[in-house]
């Protein structure tokens, strides 16, 4: 998956016009999205609407460490996928897989991403990543 995603398009984080730039490049869906620095994924991240996240990263309400991350990134990338559960299990598989640097929370394997089906009389399927209630089963 590493060659593949090296041959994702990426828009140039580096120019005067950025928020110009990711309106043109990216799409208002679903999807993940990947901060590059050179040929490193450093951040790997999901949103409902690419567009939308993206944008927020290049506003001026940035937590420190977040401006770190985004100062050093060079490019993103972004793979559209069709709902917001699906963004999230890809999400999860490729921060597993390419252990970017700013992901920190979710590297831990002790907060694996599990499916869980809850008891009620109409089940709903949730993600979790902590086993804090006996009210679902797990998959």
């Amino acid at each position: 998956m590493q060659n593949e995603l090296k041959k994702l398009p990426r828009v140039n984080l580096k120019v005067k016009e950025i928020r110009r730039e990711l309106r043109k490049f990216l799409p208002t869906g679903a999807g993940v999205y990947i901060f590059w620095e050179r040929e490193t994924p450093i951040y790997i991240g999901k949103a409902n609407s690419l567009i939308s996240r993206a944008l927020s990263y290049f506003g001026p309400n940035l937590l420190t460490k977040t401006r770190a991350m985004v100062s050093t990134a060079d490019s993103l990338s972004f793979i559209k996928v069709n709902s917001e559960f699906e963004a999230l299990l890809l999400e999860a598989s490729l921060i597993r897989k390419h252990q970017p640097q700013y992901n920190i929370i979710s590297k831990d394997d002790k907060h694996a991403l599990y499916i869980a089906i809850t008891k009620e009389e109409f089940p709903r399927v949730l993600s979790v990543r902590k086993l804090l209630t006996t009210s679902y089963k797990l998959l």
